[in-house]
């Protein structure tokens, strides 16, 4: 697989103007993301596996092919990465956990997600992962990115997922 280039920090013209860097994730990441995790993220983690934040960004990050952390004005806003599910049919797992500076800097956020999107499409053929059936607002980031969201799937204990994938 090839690697993504870190992305320069970038200032981008919104108001007020915010410095957007990508680099590759650290462990030392996980600490200050997990405890600023937005709700919805911590409800996702905790409804899919029964982890804490730091637990479910310690795992994702140690079983990704490749992570990222994206800061905004120097704090860490977020981490992303990408397991590979099946290396023949190139299915690669997706996940991004995130604070509440996400939601602050939406617009910013959009922008950088497009362009992610691409670079892993280019190296999977498809991106997948479950996703909390009450995250609205992750669905509806998820859909405006082009995946398509499974019906909602009830799972053992009471909770409801749903399946999303990207493809090339």
């Amino acid at each position: 697989m090839t690697k993504v280039e870190v992305v320069p920090a970038v200032t981008v013209e919104v108001v007020p103007p915010v410095t957007v860097s990508v680099l590759p994730a650290r462990y030392e990441h996980i600490a200050p993301i997990a405890i600023h995790m937005r709700q919805a993220d911590r409800d996702e983690v905790m409804a899919l596996g029964g982890h804490t934040p730091f637990e479910a960004l310690e795992m994702s990050f140690e079983k990704s092919a490749e992570a990222w952390t994206f800061l905004l004005d120097g704090e860490p806003a977020g981490m992303f990465g990408v397991g590979t599910l099946n290396i023949l049919t190139r299915k690669g797992s997706a996940w991004l956990l995130a604070t509440d500076l996400v939601d602050e800097h939406w617009r910013v956020f959009l922008r950088g997600s497009v362009f992610w999107r691409d670079q892993l499409l280019s190296r999977y053929d498809t991106l997948a992962n479950l996703i909390d059936a009450r995250n609205r607002n992750s669905i509806r980031w998820l859909r405006w990115l082009g995946a398509e969201i499974s019906d909602p799937i009830a799972q053992k204990g009471g909770g409801v997922v749903r399946l999303f994938e990207l493809r090339r």
